[in-house]
């Protein structure tokens, strides 16, 4: 679903019990990262509120922080804080790095492998 559509978000949400939030970028502006950790997890926690679901996970990162030196870091934080008053029962996940099949975290490593 395009999950900044808060129709979708408002479609999604019934019936469930819970919401993991996983969306998150790496790199962008500063208007991206508000977009994506900022104003997104106030869209879902409000399709949440009027759907009546209740429990968030949010996967935010160890270095979330509102006087961090990266936009990165202030953006995640200043999403904590949206989740956090929104009156949720929240649960915030602060991992350092995750990776994948895909990633250009250990596949750049693997890479300078001879």
């Amino acid at each position: 679903a395009p999950v900044h559509s808060e129709a979708d978000l408002a479609r999604l949400m019934p019936g469930h019990d819970a919401v993991v939030n996983l969306v998150a970028v790496l790199h962008g502006n500063e208007d991206r990262f508000e977009n994506v950790h900022v104003t997104l997890p106030g869209k879902i926690a409000s399709a949440m509120q009027k759907a009546g679901v209740q429990r968030l996970v949010h996967v935010s990162a160890l270095s979330a922080d509102p006087q961090g030196p990266s936009m990165y870091q202030r953006s995640k934080a200043r999403g904590e804080t949206v989740l956090h008053n929104a009156g949720l029962q929240l649960t915030v996940l602060r991992p350092s790095v995750i990776f994948g099949a895909d990633d250009k975290f250990l596949n750049l490593f693997a890479d300078l492998q001879p």
